[in-house]
């Protein structure tokens, strides 16, 4: 299996994964999120596979369609919609608003790293903070965290 098949399979891999742990009964909750799955003994977090996997395949993405990235269309499709959208929509279906924001870090270096427009990157930023914020501020138990920390 070539880079690219293994980068497309790990992606697959990480979204079945956390469709599992979203949508079945092996999805494990504690405190106010269901991040883990547990199978038997064997327990993990799919988030972490999908946050290398999106590394691995938004790089090689990026790295075939980018000659200095000159417009919206060379990254924002397939980067962000659909890869990164299903990623982080599964991800926060389970509650896990920490890891979205390690997601969105990880994508807004990729598209950094891969000269996306600083106006760009400033703009998709500014509605992903605007997002978190109202996350967090519509969830008793985020709150919390937040006031504690």
């Amino acid at each position: 299996m070539d880079g690219k098949n293994l980068n497309v399979a790990l992606m697959v891999l990480s979204c079945v994964l956390l469709a599992l742990m979203v949508f079945t009964p092996l999805g494990a909750e504690a405190d106010g999120s269901t991040n883990r799955i547990l199978w038997g003994p064997i327990t993990g977090q799919p988030s972490e596979v999908a946050q290398l996997a999106l590394a691995l395949w938004g790089s090689a993405v990026l790295a075939r369609r980018v000659q200095g990235v000159p417009g919206v269309t060379h990254w924002l499709f397939p980067l962000v919609a659909p890869g990164v959208l299903v990623v982080l929509s599964l991800v926060l279906l389970g509650g896990d608003l920490g890891t979205s924001l390690i997601i969105l870090v990880i994508v807004g270096g990729l598209l950094l790293t891969a000269g996306v427009a600083a106006r760009r990157l400033l703009l998709t930023a500014g509605v992903a903070v605007s997002v978190v914020v109202l996350l967090m501020w519509t969830t008793p138990y985020r709150m919390m965290r937040v006031s504690a920390w």
